[in-house]
């Protein structure tokens, strides 16, 4: 490693994480070579202090584990960490073994030898890892997961709580729009899932391939009253260790896959080799693009990436372009009976396959989907490679194949690159004696001529599998051509079915909404002809609820408001009611005293609803003008003279305590 650097060495000293009392460390501050300073004995929590005031660009320490006692507690610490300071292990890593801190320490010339102290073996950790030595501990995966949704519950109950919740919908569909051309314009790679209503988003997610510092100023967390966005970093599935110096990474034989994807909330992963063998089959919840590669990674390389839509998901077709694969999708959308056939078949054929849920049914239908498209090319792959005579590489031609090109020009290609192979040269053959050389020749001449009558053999059996090879074709296309026939009268029947439930079902809703129409003309009418006055309704006492109200009716002096729930009342939507001057409050339920008190406090006269007969005009109220005059005169009249009661009783209790004070100062006098 090149360059002055920050780097701060820690070791523990004398207690083990795990000891009830809190651990203490030894620190090093070490600048390019020169040690900046010493901490014989730190805690845990001065030791982040530090950290954040000196801004390293390494912690070095010789077992990550004296810093927290398991995996859980390290992942917190490392979450504690300044951005963009790396954790070093120096003595090594589970997959490369581990060497002792001291014998580094002499191979290096740090130190001279024997047991080191703490902040001795502080700074030794320190020195190796500016050297390069070590390990980098990796916790994060190169993925941010941001997601959007509603702040708090919708709850239930309330005449608009189904605007409330639209209202949230279109809020979260907003935020997600916004988020989602923040990231295009910065040119970020991403996925994004969501549950879509019909008046926007229930909740999106974003899995953006990007670190957590890169995303910052481009998306910013948010927790609001009505909305939440939260920005989270991937962890790994477990630590990995990253060396420090760059180690040649070991080859490993790759296997090609034919791979079928179901996206979604829960997306469904179903692998095959190039023979038909299932290879994996795995379904998980909020699965992101970075993640389905790495699982893959395990099991071979997507040569295909099937989907059983047309056309494909935005998330098939991303998998596709980041490995170079062949994007597969059937002609037209398969339905659940024609997958359901697929995967029992396969099932059948190879025991023991488990399928647990419809995602992987869906995936699993794909990739055999797929595979069924290629099957035939494949195997005559396999019967060319063999004419040959040649060990060429199967899958390497069969690749070459699906990709597009010849059976001919990849066995060409393939022999091409194996012939480039360096070969040892073959050893002189012992030259034979004279009397052996007339027998060799007549088993040459008798060789030749077995040769010229196998290949008259071999060229009668090609044309007799190619007479057999085009005779089973024809039978395919005719079995096909029956089983599609059978399929269109079956889907076209299920179709049918179906449009005869859904127009008996538009039958009823039309029906259901006559009579609502024919209800609302005999109401509207009624309420025309006696003159009744509408009601203004609110949800309850609450700013939130005004707010609504006034955007909705426009609340105004003079108005009748219907409040639904008035168990409690919060004084600023009180106020906003006085100044209002709104004439009266019905009470759809009774309040409470306290509440009744602090309206009547305001001027606000109360009415429980059950005095009046209202009538409901599409869930707006509406009620006779006398009846209503003569509640409202009355309450109004009652409140003036509680009103007037109080102001005497509160002017009498002053004149009391005037008169007490008085006779207090002449008792003085």
């Amino acid at each position: 490693m090149s360059g002055r650097q920050i780097i701060v060495g820690v070791d523990i000293v004398a207690l083990s994480p795990q000891s009830s009392r809190q651990p203490r460390f030894a620190a090093v501050i070490l600048d390019g070579n020169n040690v900046v300073e010493r901490f014989s004995e730190i805690s845990l929590r001065r030791l982040l202090r530090l950290l954040k005031a000196v801004k390293p660009s390494m912690i070095a320490v010789d077992n990550i584990y004296e810093l927290a006692p398991n995996s859980k507690s390290l992942l917190k610490f490392i979450h504690l960490l300044p951005r963009r300071i790396k954790l070093v292990q120096v003595t090594g890593s589970p997959k490369t073994g581990f060497q002792s801190l001291e014998g580094l320490a002499a191979k290096h010339g740090i130190f001279s030898g024997g047991k080191l102290s703490p902040l001795q073996a502080a700074e030794a950790a320190a020195r190796l890892a500016s050297m390069g030595i070590g390990f980098e501990v990796c916790v994060y995966e190169e993925e941010t997961r941001i997601t959007v949704s509603r702040g708090r519950s919708v709850g239930s109950g309330g005449m608009s709580q189904a605007r409330y919740q639209r209202s949230l919908q279109t809020l979260i569909l907003r935020a997600t729009r916004e988020i989602e051309s923040r990231l295009r314009a910065k040119g970020f790679d991403y996925d994004l899932v969501y549950r879509r209503t019909m008046h926007g988003l229930e909740g999106s997610t974003f899995i953006v391939y990007a670190s957590r510092d890169k995303l910052h100023g481009v998306v910013r967390p948010a927790k609001g009253h009505d909305l939440r966005i939260t920005i989270t970093p991937v962890f790994k599935r477990e630590i990995e260790f990253k060396p420090l110096s760059s180690i040649p990474p070991a080859k490993k034989h790759l296997h090609y896959l034919i791979v079928g994807v179901d996206p979604g909330m829960v997306t469904g992963l179903a692998a095959l080799d190039l023979n038909g063998r299932l290879v994996l089959l795995t379904s998980g919840r909020g699965l992101s693009r970075g993640r389905i590669s790495r699982i893959l990674a395990e099991h071979g390389y997507p040569l295909v990436v099937a989907s059983d839509v047309h056309p494909p998901p935005e998330l098939v077709a991303k998998l596709g372009s980041m490995h170079d694969a062949v994007v597969y999708t059937p002609g037209r959308l398969l339905t659940t009976s024609e997958k359901q056939e697929l995967v029992h078949e396969f099932c059948e054929k190879h025991d023991g396959v488990q399928v647990e849920d419809s995602h992987q049914r869906d995936a699993l239908a794909a990739a055999i989907k797929a595979y069924n498209s290629f099957k035939s090319k494949l195997e005559q792959c396999e019967a060319h490679v063999r004419e040959t005579g040649l060990k060429l590489p199967l899958d390497e031609i069969k690749a070459l194949v699906v990709k597009g090109k010849s059976i001919r020009e990849a066995i060409t290609a393939c022999h091409a690159l194996r012939a480039e192979e360096p070969k040892p040269a073959p050893a002189p053959p012992p030259k034979p004696s004279s009397p052996e050389i007339g027998r060799l020749v007549q088993e040459v001449k008798s060789l030749e001529a077995e040769k010229s009558l196998l290949e008259e053999q071999v060229k009668l059996l090609q044309q007799k599998v190619s007479s057999l090879e085009e005779a089973i074709e024809q039978m395919r296309r005719e079995e096909r051509a029956e089983l599609l026939k059978d399929r269109e009268i079956y889907k076209a029947h299920h179709e049918m079915a179906l449009l005869r439930e859904q127009l008996q079902q538009l039958r009823i809703e039309l029906e259901t909404t006559r009579n609502e129409l024919k209800n609302f003309k005999k109401l509207f009418h009624k309420a025309v002809k006696e003159g009744l006055i509408f009601l203004k309704p609110i949800r309850s006492l609450h700013p939130s609820s005004l707010s609504e109200a006034m955007e909705e009716f426009g609340l105004k002096s003079g108005d009748v408001l219907y409040v639904h729930d008035l168990s409690s009342a919060e004084p600023s939507a009180v106020e906003i009611l006085s100044e209002l001057k709104v004439q009266a409050i019905i009470a759809g339920n009774n309040p409470p005293p306290h509440v009744t008190d602090h309206l009547l406090s305001k001027g606000i006269p109360i009415i429980s609803s059950s005095e009046l007969e209202i009538t409901w005009i599409h869930e707006i109220p509406a009620a006779p003008p006398e009846q209503l005059n003569q509640l409202i005169s009355a309450r109004k009249s009652t409140l003036e003279e509680k009103l007037r009661k109080r102001a005497r009783e509160n002017l009498l209790k002053l004149i009391e305590e005037y008169r007490r004070e008085r006779m207090k100062e002449f008792q003085e006098d």
